[in-house]
């Protein structure tokens, strides 16, 4: 229950201490809740610098994955992924700048799926998929509208 009170002692208190052994029980009690307290101030400092070191780690370690992974992508013929991995990887795209985009099963993907995968470089959009197995559906109500899809 000591532990839990709030009564700390000033660092004004303490530099008048010059002998722990002469204080009370209680007061004692304050100092000890007065270095607790210093204590935990310096490791809260500690773990807030550590935190942003790792953080700049962390950042260094994505900006060179990505890096890695668009060194491999920039010389390919071909690159193959789902529209999630599209999205996830949307960066990398960007940098090596496809100019053909080639989307299979394009009935079942969302328009702004299909969206996050082209870049500026894009010249062509090819959409691939059987409209009489699955019929088409979009989320823009003019798109449907204009192009019949409903």
């Amino acid at each position: 229950t000591e532990l839990s009170k709030g009564d700390v002692m000033t660092a004004e208190e303490v530099d008048e201490i010059t002998d722990i052994w002469s204080l009370d029980v209680n007061t004692r009690w304050r100092l000890y809740r007065h270095w607790l307290c210093m204590f935990q101030a310096d490791i809260r400092k500690k773990i807030l610098q550590h935190e942003q070191q790792f953080q700049i780690a962390a950042d260094r370690l994505m900006e060179l994955r990505e890096k890695e992974d668009r060194l491999l992508l920039q010389d390919a013929r071909i690159i193959g992924m789902t529209t999630t991995g599209a999205a996830k990887y949307r960066r990398v795209l960007q940098a090596v700048k496809p100019t053909i985009v080639i989307v299979e099963e394009a009935a079942e993907v969302l328009e702004a799926h299909i969206i996050t995968t082209l870049s500026r470089n894009c010249q062509h959009l090819i959409l691939i998929g059987d409209h009489q197995q699955l019929r088409p559906s979009a989320n823009v109500y003019d798109l449907a509208q204009n192009f019949n899809l409903e």
